[in-house]
């Protein structure tokens, strides 16, 4: 199975790899689903940008540019919140019924576009609390994201970009929680499960299926921030809407993220 995003952006020279990009997920791929919602009133915008839970375009919209195709947010049907089944607690379609959202557009010639299914982390800081056994919320979240690429597979996708997960236990909202180590050993059960499930997949459905390793590339910032450009990974920039002083005075100046 194919496993480094290089595959993405590998094409002879003049050739467009993907004409579009159709993302599905949650808050880390959300380009204002929940803003236009909410009618602006979430995410705050500022500090946070443009409707993004972020301090600048999310990273499809940097992806999309490299791979020949251009942000759209036609075909982003991702929501901050969102989790892998059909709706979310935050009452958010999940990936299962933003692939309904994806079915009523009416697309057209989708097999040339990228598919990128990226969620799961809501499944768990929503369920997942210190002394209980998780594994059966594993199996049933990466149960949701097979299910979720099956359905565009069969709608005509071909290609899938499937992000794993960093690790849910070392974000600066639990990482000093009870549950921390917890979620980390979640974290790893997920990685594993989704890796193997996608290569079934592939097998299967006779499609590609890229599993981008977050995880590692996570795990490498935080092990040596300064080489990555960061200084602080264990504080919010933001806490409560307002700047905590953690991301310096240009966060600050701009009210950003």
């Amino acid at each position: 199975m194919a496993a480094g995003a290089a595959f993405l952006v590998s094409a002879p020279a003049g050739a467009v790899p993907f004409d579009r990009v159709f993302v599905f997920g949650d808050s880390l791929s959300d380009t204002g689903r929940v803003y236009e919602l909410t009618r602006g009133g979430i995410p705050q915008s500022p500090p946070y940008y443009d409707g993004r839970f972020s301090n600048g375009p999310v990273w499809v919209e940097r992806l999309a540019p490299l791979i020949g195709s251009q942000p759209d947010q036609k075909t982003n049907f991702a929501y901050g919140g969102a989790e892998t089944g059909t709706l979310s607690q935050t009452g958010v379609p999940g990936i299962q019924g933003q692939v309904g959202q994806f079915l009523f557009s009416r697309p057209s010639g989708t097999g040339g576009g990228l598919f990128a299914v990226w969620a799961g982390g809501n499944d768990y800081f929503n369920r997942v609390s210190a002394g209980a056994d998780p594994s059966g919320l594993v199996t049933q979240t990466v149960g949701n994201i097979v299910t979720t690429v099956e359905r565009l597979a069969a709608l005509g996708g071909k290609t899938f970009l499937v992000p794993n997960l960093p690790d849910l236990g070392t974000v600066p909202d639990t990482r000093n929680s009870d549950r921390a180590a917890l979620l980390n050993a979640v974290t790893a059960s997920h990685n594993t499960l989704l890796s193997q499930a996608m290569a079934d997949v592939e097998k299967r459905l006779g499609v590609t299926v890229v599993v981008a390793d977050v995880n590692a590339l996570y795990r490498a910032v935080a092990a040596n921030p300064t080489a990555y450009g960061f200084t602080n990974t264990v504080t919010p920039c933001l806490s409560n809407n307002a700047p905590t002083g953690a991301c310096g005075t240009e966060v600050q100046a701009d009210q950003t993220v």
